[in-house]
């Protein structure tokens, strides 16, 4: 049987037996592993089995870390995590999420510039149809930014005033959200915020 595979955005060990995970293709899922010592942000293999309200996992193996990524910002590893916790529904199957997300694992030369983190925080917005409906954010540049690929992204593409106009995008996303009182990773864009 093949294994399902997915990425931790929350764990609640050691007080309470159970993970938040991205799963490739059932979604967003609440699960009980079989074993501990498994990290927020780790990309797993399991096998998986289906109970009312909750999955449960065994045969866990940790396939990466983005410990590149996390070595040179690890806030922002964070954020991500943080933000696809809290702006993906449970359950939720959207099947571009999932490899954009595998691009810090893959691909951490991608984010190697603060703007660089920006539009992938950007395109995890707009993969997963969150975006202000504010005519301010409607214009040109940032249709040119959700349908260039990540893999062919770069910083010139955007130039200081569309930078922050994205900085401004990226907030009013973020403050949106009912819990944004429980944030705790916000502070990468107000610490990279362009003035």
């Amino acid at each position: 049987m093949e294994k399902n595979k997915g990425i931790v955005l929350k764990t609640y060990q050691p007080y309470k037996c159970k993970l938040s995970i991205l799963d490739m293709h059932v979604g967003k899922i609440m699960a009980v592993p079989n074993r501990d010592g498994i990290g927020n942000g780790a990309c797993i293999s399991y096998q998986i089995d289906e109970q009312p309200h909750i999955y449960f996992i065994r045969d866990i193996n940790i396939i990466d870390m983005p410990m590149a990524l996390a070595k040179d910002d690890i806030l922002f590893v964070h954020h991500i995590l943080e933000l696809c916790y809290y702006f993906i529904p449970m359950g939720s199957t959207n099947p571009r999420i999932f490899p954009l997300l595998v691009k810090l694992y893959e691909s951490p030369h991608i984010f190697q510039d603060t703007l660089l983190k920006k539009i992938f925080l950007f395109k995890c917005f707009t993969t997963l149809g969150l975006y202000p409906e504010s005519k301010k954010f409607q214009q040109h540049s940032f249709l040119q930014l959700a349908a260039t690929s990540i893999d062919n992204l770069t910083s010139p593409l955007v130039d200081l005033t569309i930078e922050k106009e994205l900085d401004d995008w990226l907030l009013h996303c973020i403050s949106s959200h009912p819990c944004i009182g429980n944030f705790k990773t916000v502070n990468f864009l107000h610490e990279n915020r362009n003035l």
